[in-house]
């Protein structure tokens, strides 16, 4: 049986946010799919108030510009690798979904 020592490690919340998976995107499309799957990700944890406050709003408008740029057949890549890390900085306490913005950081530096 193994014992964890977790004195001293701080974790503000668990969030199990649902699989999205960045790791079978082929191309640009796939990746857009898979950015509105976060964004469903972020609204849900917004609406159990997992994420609230200031930090709520501009986490939500961080997405929907990052979703917008990725659709524009003109992306910016560091236009929308600004918003997505803007909002991987806003929800980083919250394990399950800073996961998921990391992988979606990675894969846009792959696509675009």
């Amino acid at each position: 049986m193994a014992t964890f020592d977790q004195r001293g490690q701080h974790v503000r919340y668990q969030y199990n946010a649902e699989t999205i998976h960045f790791g079978s995107v082929q191309n640009t499309t796939d990746v857009v799919e898979a950015l509105k799957q976060l964004q469903k990700e972020l609204h849900r944890a917004i609406d159990q108030k997992v994420l609230v406050g200031v930090a709520a709003i501009d986490a939500d408008d961080a997405m929907k510009k990052a979703l917008a740029q990725a659709e524009n057949p003109a992306t910016v890549k560091s236009t929308l690798l600004e918003h997505l890390s803007k909002a991987a900085g806003l929800v980083s306490g919250i394990s399950g979904l800073a996961g998921a913005f990391s992988e979606a950081i990675k894969t846009v530096g792959q696509f675009f």
